[in-house]
């Protein structure tokens, strides 16, 4: 039997084997059973009362099969030992799946009875919804139409007003030509009156004087006068006439322009007119179209329920989609206003630090102002300075004059010397106050060379400190460069968001103009509803009756239920009693076993004999898993048809659903255009306002920086200017230094031959001689502070120097900022303004040091032998000393260029 059923493969293995493969057949199979029952019952509610029996009838057969298989497995369990509480366990498994089964079918019928009426009670909901979205839809259509109505009564009202104006203004034009033309005849009947009344006049004179020539000479000039008057009377009419004629030309030249002007304004106001007839065209076309595309997509939409379906759908997701457009564009605007707002913010702040800058450049200017002061000032002290140095050579010439008269005194005679000696006494006591006085001076010029390298030494600090301002404000100048260009950065983002704010509102435009058809196409969907709400209340009648059967069919599905339920125990109790009988046949054949070994053989053909009916019974099997197949499918048959009644329920519902959504979100969209168009029209507006009020203030900018600049360019320009006259005024101070320096070359060279001179005098001139070395001495050390000076000089001429390539470089960096061109002028200013470093004369330095320690050299053995007074002369002048010390420090820090310069003043 088990070769027939294709179990080739468990009839060769151990009846243990078989067993366990059986029973798990049989949960395989009890399992399907399960899976079939919830199907038989969700069916139940919906078949007719045939169904039902039918239903129970193969639960019947399902039931007989179950047995005759718990049967089979009886038959093949009990010649096992080891099985004998596999019945028990089977038979509970099968008690609790068949009470589970039970509470399936009382729970599930009254669950799926509520759950159509629920069904039924939102079919009608939505069929209510449906039509007051359908009313409203139909207000909104009617509210549209009246506002295409109230648009063409106001266009053609203002047609009849430009009319109406029209004709008032060609009324008024003709009036004035006629009261022009009037006037003109007026004026030509006064002149032809005029006329007439001249000749009338001159015949009347004429015959006057043809009838009274023989009159006197009095009645002639009587005639005369009278003549003269008539004459008079007739240019002051005239002129009169005159004055009238011109006050009426002038009258008409200003009708004329007034009449130009009219035409002007009518011509504005016709092409106001057309401009607003175009408008209103165009929104009447654009209106036109909207309604003609909406009907076109009504047409197409009433086509097919599937399709209108699909596109409800579409037009929903495109619905949110343009919701989430418009909130995000709305965020995009608000988010444009909060950057407008900080750009402005930061505008302002960029304009009250440009401001700043500017005061800052103000103070700049005015410091470097007062630096040139300054330094004039020292020029000026400079050359008080040398004053005092053409004092100093007078005093050297005085010297001079008291070296010859010495010489003078020794060529005299001895006889003289007492004389001589008492006048050199009296010569020597001048001269000793003369050289108190100088000392004096000396102090004096000392505490003003302090004083003024206090001064440079201020100035130095004061420079420094300009330095570093200047060089803060190149950062900050740059730091505003940076952030005008972040700024023109941001503008030029700012343009290409609103740009692109701008497209997305095309593009918004575009899905209205989409939607808009999309809401035509709603209308169409709508008028079908109207046509199939006929169809729905026809559908309610049958779900009416469709209700009154499944009441009869769950009646019916109880009774039966009852039934298979009494079926099933009356069952259960038979399989346990044939459970306790085959128990008590196995015991007794247990025994049997155990006490009789020959009744094998009877149990073997007893075996045979159940192999048989095995056999038979897996044919049954077969046929009846052939009638279980059959039932399959045709419960898929019917579960086919019920899922596409399902779906066909469904898919009304969704329709009725999206429909009355659709009617919802075209409601809300409508009004959401319309606020969104007004919040366009009111941002657009405040938009082109700010636009325009921003440049104004760009422009006022713009014109303030110009005149800045300008400002700024012109005091550069003064400032260079300055500049070259300063160099001149150092030019002719180094030409001035060159001769001070020839000069002093000069003296020295006389120096040298005095020393000469003074070397070959008597004993009797010595102590004169070691007044004149002190003397010589001080005068050494005034040269060596005039060349201090000189390097001061030199040094300040360096700042100066230095303080022009700082104006180069601001001079530079604002030529970047205006025009390339004025680079090129710039640099070539730079290049006429440079000079060099090497144009101060140091060989004329080197030259007087050199002879300095000639001059050295020559009064070294003088030296040795008048220690006594020149320390006498040291004790009574410290402050020369000190001063001599100084200007060596100064000197060794100064001057590191020769060796032969550092011992020289060490040895003084």
């Amino acid at each position: 039997m088990l070769d027939q059923e294709g179990l080739s493969e468990i009839a060769q293995s151990s009846p243990s084997e078989q067993i366990a493969y059986l029973l798990v057949e049989r949960t395989t199979l009890l399992e399907k059973l399960e899976l079939a029952d919830p199907k038989l019952n969700s069916y139940k509610p919906v078949g007719n009362g045939l169904q039902g029996v039918h239903l129970k009838d193969e639960f019947e057969q399902i039931h007989t099969l179950e047995d005759e298989l718990q049967k089979q497995q009886e038959f093949l369990h009990w010649p096992e030992e080891t099985l004998n509480k596999l019945p028990n366990e089977e038979l509970e498994k099968e008690e609790n799946i068949q009470g589970k089964l039970k509470n399936n079918v009382e729970e599930e019928a009254p669950r799926r009875l509520r759950e159509a009426h629920e069904e039924i009670y939102r079919l009608t909901e939505k069929l209510d919804a449906k039509e007051k979205e359908h009313n409203k839809l139909e207000l909104a259509l009617s509210s549209a139409q009246l506002e295409i109505k109230v648009l063409k009564e106001n266009f053609n009202t203002l047609k009849e007003n430009e009319s109406t104006d029209l004709q008032e203004a060609k009324q008024h034009n003709q009036e004035l030509d006629r009261d022009i033309l009037a006037l003109r005849n007026h004026v030509q009947k006064d002149s032809e009156i005029k006329m007439c009344v001249e000749l009338d006049k001159k015949k009347e004179i004429i015959s006057k004087d043809n009838h009274e020539t023989e009159r006197s000479e009095k009645s002639d000039e009587i005639f005369h006068k009278r003549c003269k008057k008539m004459i008079e009377d007739q240019k002051f009419k005239y002129t009169d006439l005159l004055q009238k004629f011109q006050k009426l030309e002038h009258e008409h030249e200003h009708l004329v322009e007034r009449n130009e002007e009219l035409e002007l304004l009518l011509g504005e106001t016709q092409n106001q007119t057309k401009e607003e007839r175009k408008h209103f065209e165009y929104h009447v076309e654009k209106l036109q179209r909207k309604i003609s595309s909406l009907e076109t997509e009504l047409s197409k939409i009433q086509e097919s329920k599937r399709e209108t379906v699909m596109k409800s759908q579409d037009t929903v997701t495109k619905a949110e989609d343009f919701q989430e457009i418009l909130i995000m564009n709305q965020e995009e605007i608000e988010v444009l206003e909060s950057q407008l707002s900080e750009e402005k913010a930061w505008r302002k702040e960029l304009a009250f630090e440009l401001k700043k800058a500017q005061k800052v450049l103000q103070a700049d200017s005015q410091e470097l102002e007062r630096s040139k002061s300054e330094l004039l000032y020292l020029f000026n002290e400079i050359q008080n300075l040398q004053g005092k140095r053409e004092d100093k050579h007078f005093f050297f010439t005085a010297y001079e004059i008291l070296q010859r008269e010495n010489a003078f005194l020794e060529t005299k005679s001895s006889i003289d010397k007492r004389l001589r000696y008492q006048h050199q006494g009296e010569e020597m006591q001048k001269l000793q106050q003369n050289l108190q006085r100088v000392q004096t001076l000396c102090s004096s010029a000392e505490r003003e060379l302090q004083f003024e390298r206090t001064k440079s030494f201020d100035l130095k600090q004061h420079n420094n400190l300009l330095q570093e301002e200047n060089i803060k404000i190149k950062a900050e100048l740059k730091q505003a460069q940076k952030k005008l260009l972040d700024s023109t950065k941001m503008c030029s983002s700012i343009t290409a968001n609103w740009e692109s704010s701008q497209q997305k509102v095309r593009d918004l435009e575009q899905e209205i103009l989409k939607q808009s058809k999309n809401i035509q196409s709603q209308n169409s969907l709508y008028e079908k509803l109207a046509q199939e709400k006929t169809r729905v209340a026809h559908a309610e009648k049958m779900v009416l009756e469709l209700q009154k059967k499944l009441e009869v069919a769950s009646e019916s599905c109880t009774e039966a239920c009852i039934l298979d339920k009494k079926q099933l125990e009356e069952a259960i109790k038979e399989a346990r009693k044939n459970e306790t009988k085959l128990k008590m046949q196995y015991q007794e054949e247990q025994q049997k076993r155990k006490l009789l070994d020959q009744s094998v053989d009877e149990l073997q053909q007893h075996i045979q004999y159940l192999h048989a009916k095995e056999a038979l019974m897996e044919q049954s099997n077969s046929k009846q898993q052939f009638k279980i197949q059959q039932q399959e499918v045709q419960l898929q048959i019917l579960e086919d048809e019920k899922k596409l009644s399902d779906e066909q329920v469904k898919n009304n519902q969704e329709l009725t659903e999206k429909i009355s959504v659709l009617q919802q979100e075209k409601d809300s969209l409508r009004d959401e255009y319309r606020q969104f168009l007004n919040q366009l029209d009111v941002h657009m507006r405040n938009y082109n306002e700010k636009h325009n009020h921003h440049k104004a203030k760009l422009r006022k900018a713009k014109e303030r920086l110009t005149n800045e600049v300008e400002q700024r360019d012109e005091r550069i320009k003064q400032l260079e200017n300055e500049i070259e006259e300063m160099q001149r005024l150092m030019e002719k101070e180094k030409e001035f230094q060159d001769q001070v320096t020839t000069q002093n070359e000069n003296l020295l060279i006389e120096k040298r031959r005095l020393l000469e001179r003074l070397t070959e005098q008597d004993e009797t001139i010595q102590g004169n001689k070691w007044m004149i070395s002190s003397v010589q001495n001080r005068v050494l050390f005034l040269d060596e502070e005039n060349k201090l000076l000189q390097e001061n000089s030199l040094r300040l001429t360096q700042q100066v120097g230095f303080l022009e390539q700082i104006l180069k470089t601001i001079q530079l960096r604002r030529g970047e900022e205006t025009t390339i061109s004025e680079l090129s002028e710039n640099e070539l200013l730079n290049k006429k303004l440079t000079f060099p470093n090497s144009s101060f004369p140091v060989t004329g330095m080197t030259k007087s040091l050199e002879n300095l320690k000639m001059t050295e050299e020559q009064n070294s053995e003088e030296l040795v032998g008048s220690t006594k007074s020149s320390l006498y002369f040291s004790q009574s002048h410290p402050n020369m000393s000190s001063l001599n010390v100084a200007s060596l420090v100064g000197k060794l820090s100064s001057h590191d260029q020769d060796q032969s310069q550092k011992d020289g003043p060490n040895d003084i």
